[in-house]
């Protein structure tokens, strides 16, 4: 076969792969298919890239990590200096990602870059202004979603709300769009169900925004007092049958035994952490979408690589303590621990 032939047949072959991992379909597949494809000469550089988005979509950060970094290294691409930086701000290696940034050269990804890293430290007005910045660039509609972003995670829902609107007919879309119905379950708007008409189940094309909007509909017929029968049975079966046992069961299974990047120590008593974890409900990360919260046990309890925590991120039934799971995390770079007390407490005073 010519060579022509050869990488025509890749390529293909790459398309439907990239499709895949986009909507989260057989991504075990795909990452075997690419992991054979990287012993050939053929578009090696694409096939690194699409094996680091697949590592992402099933928790191998630190090997995504690797490839990103051998990409930038071979490149100076400034879309890898993101991913580079959003992974390591994700694990809490806060410093090795500002030294990324500070060493790149100056383009749109650089100030995108400094924006996320002033977002996840808590510089909210800092963030704001970098991603301002790329107004009329390639990479507005990204920069609007982190503002909105922002704005969320700081509470002033009418400022994101400016913001989401602007991306309503974007490919953004559908971000958006999970995003205005998530404040406008929590402000209790009346006008919801035009927003969920717009939401086009056929034409979503990634499978997280249509895993967000299919929670948000059984969260809205919860709230009117009935769950449709119609409704992904899954996300109904999140309101009405999670348990502790199930939940804990669950955890141990994804991080304790066989967790990689965020581990529990197996010396931990995890029913005991769900016991604190209900009692201690404080911290919300977004306001607006009461499913994530932070919660400080007393004790280390795990670690996120080679770096002990005390910190679990909890993930509950929206508007409820029902918990569907929890792990350690970071103290500071998926978010800024402090900084997401501080505004709790801020909220409280009102």
């Amino acid at each position: 076969m010519s060579y022509s032939n050869q990488m025509n047949k890749i390529k293909k072959r790459l398309n439907i792969i990239e499709s895949n991992i986009h909507l989260r379909k057989n991504l075990k597949e795909c990452i075997l298919n690419l992991e054979k494809l990287l012993k050939q000469p053929y578009c090696n550089l694409e096939v690194k890239r699409l094996l680091a988005k697949a590592y992402i979509e099933i928790g191998k950060e630190k090997e995504a990590f690797n490839l990103f970094k051998s990409l930038y290294e071979a490149t100076n691409d400034g879309e890898y200096l993101i991913n580079i930086v959003h992974l390591l701000m994700d694990i809490g290696y806060v410093k090795e990602a500002k030294k990324y940034i500070d060493a790149s050269l100056y383009s749109n990804e650089k100030i995108y870059s400094l924006g996320v890293y002033n977002k996840r430290m808590g510089n909210y007005e800092e963030a704001v202004s970098y991603f301002e910045k790329l107004n009329h660039t390639v990479m507005e509609e990204d920069a609007l979603v982190e503002i909105a972003m922002t704005y969320m995670i700081k509470g002033d829902n009418e400022m994101a709300k400016k913001y989401l609107y602007r991306l309503v007919n974007s490919t953004k879309r559908y971000q958006a769009l999970v995003k205005l119905i998530k404040i406008a379950l929590y402000e209790n708007d009346p006008n919801i169900e035009t927003l969920f008409k717009k939401f086009d189940i056929d034409s979503c094309y990634h499978q997280g925004d249509l895993l967000q909007y299919k929670r948000c509909i059984v969260q809205y017929e919860y709230m009117k007092g009935k769950i449709n029968n119609n409704q992904d049975i899954y996300m109904a079966k999140q309101l009405n049958d999670y348990t502790k046992e199930k939940t804990v069961e669950h955890v141990k299974k994804k991080h304790m035994n066989n967790g990689k990047l965020y581990k529990f120590y197996n010396s931990v008593n995890l029913s005991e952490i769900y016991d604190y974890c209900i009692k201690h409900l404080d911290n919300i990360v977004i306001v607006d979408d009461k499913t994530k919260y932070i919660v400080e046990m007393p004790y280390d309890v795990g670690y996120i690589l080679d770096m002990k925590t005390n910190i679990v991120e909890v993930l509950v039934v929206s508007n409820t303590n029902k918990i569907l799971t929890f792990y350690p995390t970071t103290k500071v770079g998926k978010y800024n621990v402090e900084k997401v007390k501080e505004k709790n407490r801020g909220n409280n005073e009102k």
